[in-house]
């Protein structure tokens, strides 16, 4: 954090100081200067000089009564910022001392703490596929040719999955983490548009699936509801703080912190976590056109590379994180000189 006491303005103001009172001092010898004043008339040479040095001193001292005050009030100022980043240091290292003790508590079974993360994943991965197949089983089965663009919005939705493929690998991981966060009973507002339909459809096909195979689907909703709730708002609180008293390489040292604290399979279902519904604003961000895009104005997730560490891209399920955050890999590495992932540091 800057030091605002003794600033660029301060030593300004010192130097004029110094410079008015050597000019001060050389009065005496200016005014007794032989054909300068004619101190027959004036007086004495002690009155003299007294008359006239006594108001630059009266303005010398001015200044050194402001400089006081202006150390005082700059103090002050840096007296109350100090106590902002104690209070707000306090809070955060609670709020992560709370995260740590949320991941100790988790438990399945006999698993407890952080190899929950890794039956998670493989809860997610074993419903991944068969979620996967019945999407694209109702995209190919919806003939769009009867519903001319703009006719008719769901077959539109259906037409944008069908042309683009990362639309596609988005509407899957919406759905799978959908299924996998609240169980079989996932469903989705209408306010979402056209997704709701077809989880709709596709949830009746996978209950017909379910209750003819050995299959099972448990939601985690339970187990995993306070635990992303805490984390999010434990980074979001570490954003929220003024860049004048944190600045932003400060705030990414503090979600480092916490990003410490996951394990690679933690990162990985944070990163499934985020392309859900529930999950999406870590995915928030503030683009303005008219502005330069910096990690300031990032999501979460790419601001502070919450996901640094997740292990093997080529095994992801759905949409990779390297074409989710293809432009902010690029910022990343062009504007800080940073790889986004670990893995990419190592190749």
């Amino acid at each position: 954090m800057k030091n605002k006491t003794f600033t660029t303005e301060f030593w300004g103001y010192c130097v004029g100081f110094v410079c008015v009172v050597v000019v001060i001092c050389f009065f005496p010898m200016l005014f007794v200067k032989p054909g300068v004043l004619d101190f027959t008339e004036t007086g004495q040479i002690g009155d003299t000089i007294g008359g006239i040095m006594g108001p630059f001193i009266a303005i010398a001292a001015a200044g050194l009564t402001f400089l006081a005050f202006w150390v005082q009030y700059r103090a002050n100022e840096q007296l109350r910022e100090d106590i902002t980043v104690e209070r707000f240091e306090s809070k955060f290292y609670k709020m992560l001392d709370i995260h740590i003790q949320n991941v100790e508590h988790l438990q399945i079974g006999n698993i407890t703490g952080t190899a929950v993360f890794s039956q998670l994943i493989g809860d997610y991965r074993g419903i991944f596929p068969l979620v996967r197949r019945l999407i694209i089983k109702e995209i190919s089965n919806t003939n769009i040719e009867l519903s001319p663009p703009g006719k008719s919005i769901y077959a539109d939705f259906i037409r944008e999955c069908c042309e683009d493929e990362k639309k596609q690998n988005e509407v899957i991981n919406i759905l799978v983490y959908g299924y996998f966060f609240y169980g079989i009973g996932y469903s989705i507002s209408e306010r979402e548009g056209a997704i709701a339909q077809l989880n709709d459809r596709v949830r009746d096909e996978f209950v017909k699936y379910l209750s003819t195979s050995r299959a099972r689907v448990v939601a985690h909703n339970n187990l995993l509801g306070h635990y992303f709730r805490h984390l999010y708002h434990t980074v979001s609180y570490i954003a929220a703080m003024d860049d004048a008293i944190v600045p932003e390489e400060q705030k990414y040292e503090y979600a480092k912190m916490v990003r410490g604290q996951m394990s690679d399979q933690e990162q990985l279902l944070l990163y499934y976590n985020s392309l859900s519904i529930p999950g999406r604003n870590w995915n928030v961000n503030h683009k303005n056109e008219r502005k330069q895009y910096n990690r300031e104005n990032m999501g979460y997730i790419a601001r502070f590379r919450m996901i640094k560490n997740i292990p093997n891209l080529n095994t992801i399920c759905g949409l990779n994180p390297k074409d989710k955050y293809a432009e902010e890999i690029g910022i990343w590495k062009r504007r800080y000189e940073c790889d986004f992932f670990e893995q990419d540091s190592r190749d």
